[in-house]
């Protein structure tokens, strides 16, 4: 060597948001960086745990309500932001919902738990068709 020093690339990134895979370099290789991101409160909280195991909380597609699996074999319906609850519907026979999965359509859904699924029209709640011993 002649005494020549070596062009170096110094990067500086912008820590709120770096580039694609730069944060899994950084978690892979263990490093102390950690992101800039702005720290959110929420407004409201809703503590599901304590509603019992095996229990639903979701939202409608449409996001217009929150559907909350409320023991009883009901499903209550609150309205997002009050939590209001706007009605509840009887679930059939299972003791609580887990599960729900709605059709692409929005007009049918499947409501599961406890082994046991309904198959249901969303505009009115009805049972369609009734399934034992399905997994979820």
């Amino acid at each position: 060597q002649s005494g020549a020093v070596a062009a170096q690339t110094i990067r500086v990134y912008d820590l709120a948001n770096p580039p694609d895979g730069t944060l899994q370099l950084l978690h892979h290789c263990q490093s102390q960086i950690f992101t800039r991101v702005p720290h959110w409160k929420p407004v409201r909280m809703i503590d599901a745990q304590s509603r019992g195991d095996n229990r639903l909380l979701t939202l409608t597609p449409d996001r217009s309500q929150l559907i909350v699996s409320g023991g009883r074999s009901t499903l209550q319906f609150w309205e997002p932001v009050t939590l209001e609850t706007l009605g509840d519907v009887r679930i059939f026979g299972m003791p609580a919902a887990s599960d729900i999965a709605f059709s692409p359509t929005d007009s049918t859904a499947v409501v599961a738990g406890w082994g046991e699924c309904e198959l249901v029209e969303t505009k009115t709640w009805k049972r369609l068709r009734h399934f034992e011993h399905c997994m979820t």
